[in-house]
């Protein structure tokens, strides 16, 4: 499918999230690989391995894939049996990994730029490790997938790299638009006590209303704790108890 535009882009000025009865229903897969069916498109999230639900073949399916790294981004993509399949993939993913074939259905995006399409406007942050978050609006909603961008505090850096870390952070969740209907962020347990601190963060500068906690490495008792953590809050944090749990919003 054609991308109708591409150009630098600030997501900050363009999106806004309006409340419509619009039903999504959202699959998580394994680690950051999530399927959200929309009422005229399927997006599928950074998909590696594992199996994949049954994908609506009505409807066009985007697929996205954030960065090179192989727990983001793997080949096995281009071989997804699909009649309307669009991939956007980050500009970090050489184009030699795409068979030639595929090549014109695929769409590389760098940070701070944007792709509209006939079902779905995408546009892009910069990540504070490799590649690009996605923000997404579609159907009314405005979805974020952090992919990851996140405060990576680690504890074995010294304090000069953590702040400077915590810094680009700020500077990409500000381009964020205000409101956001549905955001995946990453919740790293390698952070220990800081495995939240990128979602506290977001959610200072961000009204979030469904969160989905990812990038967890198969310990699902993060998101119980990260459920407890937001329960004060106006934000509904989803509760991942296994793979392919799937959610229906409206």
């Amino acid at each position: 499918m054609r991308a109708l535009s591409s150009k630098n882009f600030s997501p900050l000025d363009t999106f806004s999230s309006m409340f419509h009865r619009i039903r999504m229903d959202i699959t998580y897969i394994h680690h950051s690989s999530f399927l959200v069916e929309c009422e005229r498109c399927l997006l599928l999230f950074d998909y590696f391995e594992g199996e994949l639900p049954s994908l609506n073949k009505e409807k066009p399916l985007y697929v996205f894939a954030s960065h090179h790294h192989g727990d983001h981004f793997s080949p096995v993509i281009f071989s997804i049996v699909h009649p309307q399949i669009t991939y956007i993939l980050s500009s970090d993913i050489y184009r030699t990994r795409v068979p030639e074939s595929l090549l014109e259905n695929c769409h590389f995006i760098s940070p701070h730029e944007t792709l509209v399409f006939d079902e779905v406007e995408v546009a892009t942050v910069k990540s504070t490790d490799e590649g690009v978050a996605f923000i997404l609006k579609v159907e009314t909603k405005v979805l974020y997938f952090a992919a990851d961008l996140n405060d990576w505090y680690w504890k074995g850096e010294s304090k000069s790299w953590n702040e400077q870390m915590g810094k680009k952070y700020l500077e990409e969740i500000k381009r964020l638009p205000s409101t956001l209907d549905i955001a995946f962020v990453p919740v790293d347990p390698r952070l220990e006590e800081y495995y939240s601190l990128g979602v506290q963060e977001l959610l200072q500068h961000c009204t979030v209303s469904t969160l989905f906690p990812m990038h967890f490495w198969g310990d699902f008792s993060v998101c119980k704790k990260l459920e407890q953590e937001l329960e004060t809050g106006t934000t509904s944090c989803m509760l991942i108890e296994h793979t392919h749990q799937t959610w229906r919003l409206v």
